[in-house]
């Protein structure tokens, strides 16, 4: 039985216990914000940001820039410039699973790819529904659709007795101990090493560099809305629970709660540790409010870790997109030595980077440089599930689907991110390759 944990405390069970555990015990309205913060906001003196911040649900998704992804399980709220690359993320997922041997074929039936097509017609309609319709959005959603993706016209599931139903698999240790680990369905480990095979594998391919092995995908509770900046810093710190870089009064294998990750960020404030954010938020304690580069930074600056945070805009001499990726070609460079080989790809021990583009927030695990020159991104999105035929290679199991349709949901492309007009990251640097 698949086991989610609540984005808001430690519970963790069956989907539909978790729905009626957050509609019961964490219904409230918030706010949101933009993802980015203000041009001025300069936390660490080199920091600037790529966006006004949003004081509602309307300026962080205006009518006529945001769509949701009307796609079963996802309610993300994109760019309508963003719209195809999004759904062909979506696509290529569901195709990866062709490939998988002795997969079922009713997991790639004709109602699966009608409901691509389906969800492909209706963001259209949307597109269509938006140039005449400039009506408000509500901001009034409760959590229970937030993060069960249900609409206000269907039935809410009786709230069943709540129970832990965490999935444990037992493991043997080098000493020959039994080991119960907790499984969480939203967080996958083990995902840099099958990426780097396959890059190696792609012809295109010259040489790919990576971060940390240690670094878990976690994807976001499915839901309608964007809570990026919250899953992308738990991937940030699955790495730093990895190499034993948090603190001693921090001793968890868990990844912390929103909650938590929401008084950490309030208690940087009370610190003075990038406190602007209170005043342009509002604060985010108990809220549902969109968080960014600068909630990040003082996250991580109150963990006591060090971190180094930059922006990169576009300018008469140069594109950000091109500053952007020197500097990441250079950072996972600078950890080359004693990096572990898969082919052409490269396995560092560095840490992964928190990245912010407008509106949305993504972890840098990876660079790509190809044969030709050209240079990708590979990112860990919590937008996007870990697919099946990855699981599938997790597991051990072949599969015959295309190299380059298994790292669609990875790449981004020097072109696709050429769009963009400034970029935010944030790296964390106590533990260096």
């Amino acid at each position: 039985m698949t086991a989610i944990a609540c984005p808001f405390c430690n519970v963790v069970s069956e989907t539909a216990v978790i729905q009626a555990h957050i509609e019961e015990e964490h219904a409230e309205d918030g706010g949101a914000r933009d993802a980015a913060e203000d041009d001025d906001s300069k936390p660490n003196g080199h920091l600037n940001t790529t966006t006004k911040a949003a004081r509602d649900a309307d300026e962080v998704m205006p009518e006529d820039e945001f769509i949701k992804c009307t796609r079963p399980g996802c309610g993300e709220y994109i760019r309508m410039e963003e719209i195809d690359e999004h759904l062909e993320v979506h696509t290529a997922i569901i195709a990866s699973e062709d490939g998988i041997e002795d997969a079922p074929t009713s997991r790639r039936s004709t109602k699966s790819i009608q409901s691509d097509d389906s969800a492909n017609e209706a963001v259209k309609r949307s597109r269509k529904v938006r140039q005449h319709n400039h009506a408000p959005k509500s901001s009034t959603h409760s959590l229970l659709e937030y993060f069960s993706g249900q609409s206000h016209a269907e039935q809410r599931p009786p709230p069943p007795n709540p129970r832990r139903l965490a999935r444990t698999i037992n493991t043997i240790s080098k000493s020959g101990r039994l080991h119960q680990d907790l499984s969480i369905e939203n967080e996958t480990p083990d995902v840099i090493p099958i990426l780097a095979d396959l890059c190696a594998t792609d012809p295109s391919t010259d040489v790919a560099y990576f971060c940390s092995p240690a670094v878990k995908h976690v994807r976001k509770i499915y839901c309608e809305g964007n809570f990026c900046g919250y899953w992308s810093m738990q991937m940030v710190l699955s790495y730093l629970q990895a190499t034993g870089t948090l603190a001693s009064d921090v001793p968890r294998t868990t990844l912390p709660n929103v909650p938590e990750m929401q008084e950490t960020i309030e208690q940087a404030w009370s610190n003075g540790i990038a406190s602007h954010g209170r005043i342009e938020t509002g604060g985010v304690k108990g809220t549902r409010k969109w968080i960014g580069t600068s909630e990040a930074v003082a996250y991580f600056r109150q963990l006591g870790i060090p971190i180094e945070a930059l922006s990169f805009k576009d300018d008469e001499d140069e594109m950000a997109v091109t500053g952007l990726l020197d500097y990441v070609e250079a950072y996972f460079l600078g950890g080359i030595h004693g990096a572990q080989g898969h082919g052409c790809s490269r396995l560092t021990q560095l840490s992964p980077i928190y990245f912010q583009r407008r509106g949305h927030s993504t972890v840098i695990v990876g660079l790509e440089r190809k044969k030709d020159g050209a240079r990708d991104l590979l990112v860990f999105d919590s937008s996007f599930e870990t697919s099946r035929a990855i699981r599938a290679k997790l597991a051990g199991k072949k599969t015959q689907s295309a190299v380059d349709t298994l790292l669609r949901a990875y790449r981004r492309s020097d072109q696709s991110l050429a769009r963009y007009r400034g970029f935010e990251i944030m790296v964390p640097r106590a533990v260096e390759g």
